[in-house]
């Protein structure tokens, strides 16, 4: 296994920050692990090493302001919820460009938050989804 770090432009020109953790043998299967509200990437490290030793190639990604190491001190970040969520539907989109080049599977695994972005990733469209603690967002009234 071995590890590579990326980063990729979000709406509003954005950077986000990611790293890989790929398999050393063929690729089985593409999974981005979208994490929970300002949860920095490496909380999902090790989950992401057990993934790739045994085949996938795992994204995981930070919401920008949430590593402080790369971004600064999440107060002083002016992103919003809805920023992050654009940060997730980026992340998705650079998952989405290696599963089809490797011609697998795209398997978006969201934690809390992320599990709620799964809304915003219907132009990148993933193949399989796991939501680990996700609740539902509704904004309507009361019946």
């Amino acid at each position: 296994m071995s590890t590579e770090d990326v980063s990729f432009l979000a709406q509003g020109g954005a950077r986000v920050a990611g790293r890989w953790f790929l398999p050393d043998g063929d690729v089985a299967g593409v999974v981005a692990i979208a994490p929970a509200m300002a949860m920095p990437m490496r909380f999902y490290r090790h989950t992401a090493a057990w993934l790739a030793e045994r085949g996938l190639a795992v994204l995981t990604f930070s919401y920008r302001g949430s590593e402080p190491d790369l971004y600064g001190p999440l107060r002083d970040s002016a992103a919003t919820a809805l920023d992050w969520y654009h940060d997730a539907e980026a992340a998705a989109a650079h998952a989405r460009t290696r599963a089809d080049a490797a011609g697998v599977p795209l398997t978006w695994v969201g934690h809390s938050f992320g599990g709620q972005s799964l809304g915003f990733l219907a132009d990148v469209g993933v193949d399989r989804c796991v939501m680990v603690a996700s609740g539902t967002g509704w904004r309507g009234k009361a019946a």
